[in-house]
């Protein structure tokens, strides 16, 4: 009988234990071999997108928060800038900052108001329909659309901030005119609309009934020929329709209004240090270079690998001594199998090669296992680096 044979007859009879051993050399070699799969491509879609997105602004506070702010919407809780802080950007000559309002999301997406020309920068396409150009209209990420199963026609309503600031972000209801094409980046995960539709679900504008022909006490308190006194039971409106557009308006100097972030989207090195020199000589507003903050929390993130490395160097040696504790336990079990294949004439060769083939042959079932897990759950991850951030 080949020697192959009767190592995968003794490995079939003791499966259990063969699976014990496969399972311990999987679970002490899964950790390293998805970082070095996983690290790789993070740190590729990290950069790719602080390459996209060179400089960023925005109020007093931590560089990174403003990064990754910009970049993957995440909250921000430094001050905001003002719109007048964007206008300065356009005398300057600097067309390509954008800006970005990014204070509210809906079903968990997050919700980005900005204007057209961050489309036009970051070369992004429209799959269907058309891009925002009325007030409460919005166009969606390929991810937003495919997840929630919606298209052109359907509607998007805004969440509060908090629950408890309901009444002062009042929900809006957004038309869907467009869905983006698939770009592998954040604006997949993202619902765009026009600054001004952010700055109404800020209550910084809002729409009124026409209550001039209404006969409820509840919603006219006075007639007369000057016009009609509305009660305050007379709400903002939630759906912007053609029929009520024209009601809509902004309280205030439109030039203070808030925006949380300005990107550049410039790959000329001369202009990005012009605009980072503009941006030092103004009041209340910060500049940061994106790439170096990402370069910054890689640097982090692969402190916390070496950490990781380090503890599954220790679990790995652990699950040697587990598996040589097991193997030495075998070998002393079948110590009368041994006798006995040595009284029919087999040698102490083939005897330490059944021992060594089973080995072999465990490490290879384990490597192949680990290999096509790690390959899996890394793919998995790196699909969704961009869900993480956002």
């Amino acid at each position: 009988m080949k020697v192959s044979a009767l190592v995968w007859a003794h490995m079939s009879y003791h499966w259990r234990r063969t699976w014990v051993l496969i399972g311990c050399l999987l679970v002490g070699s899964l950790v390293p071999l998805v970082l070095a799969q996983v690290m790789p491509e993070v740190q590729r879609q990290l950069q790719h997108r602080a390459e996209e997105t060179p400089l960023v602004f925005g109020g007093p506070g931590s560089s990174l928060e403003l990064a990754l702010h910009a970049l993957y919407f995440r909250p921000a809780a430094g001050e905001p800038l003002r719109f007048e802080h964007w206008q300065r950007f356009q005398q300057a000559g600097h067309e390509r900052a954008v800006p970005l309002h990014i204070r509210f999301r809906t079903n968990d997406f997050p919700i980005v108001g900005t204007h057209l020309e961050y489309f036009q920068w970051r070369g992004r396409k429209l799959a269907t329909g058309e891009a925002f150009g009325r007030l409460g209209d919005c166009v969606v990420g390929s991810e937003v659309a495919r997840r929630l199963q919606l298209g052109v026609g359907g509607t998007l309503i805004s969440s509060p901030r908090s629950i408890l600031s309901i009444g002062a972000d009042y929900p809006l209801q957004m038309q869907i005119v467009g869905v983006l094409e698939p770009s592998g980046s954040p604006d997949d995960l993202a619902v765009f609309v026009d600054l001004k539709t952010t700055w109404v679900m800020e209550n910084l504008g809002h729409g009124h009934d026409d209550v001039s022909q209404s006969n409820d006490p509840n919603l006219v308190l006075e007639r007369s020929r000057q016009g009609t006194v509305a009660s305050a039971a007379v709400l903002p409106y939630t759906v912007v329709t053609e029929e009520n557009l024209a009601s809509f308006h902004f309280h205030g100097d439109m030039s203070q209004f808030p925006l949380t972030a300005i990107v550049l989207l410039d790959d000329r090195q001369r202009q990005q240090d012009l605009a980072a020199g503009f941006a030092q000589r103004q009041t209340g507003v910060q500049a940061v270079f994106a790439r170096q903050s990402i370069a910054d929390l890689l640097s982090v993130l692969f402190q916390v690998q070496r950490v990781v490395l380090a503890v599954s160097l220790f679990v790995g040696l652990a699950t040697l001594a587990l598996f040589g504790l097991v193997i030495g336990l075998s070998l002393q079990i079948r110590q009368s199998e041994m006798e006995t294949m040595f009284k029919l004439g087999a040698s102490s060769g083939l005897t330490r090669l059944l021992l060594w083939g089973e080995i072999a042959v465990i490490a290879a079932a384990a490597g192949l296992l680990a290999t096509a897990v790690s390959t899996l759950v890394a793919w998995l991850i790196s699909q969704d680096v961009s869900r993480w951030l956002v």
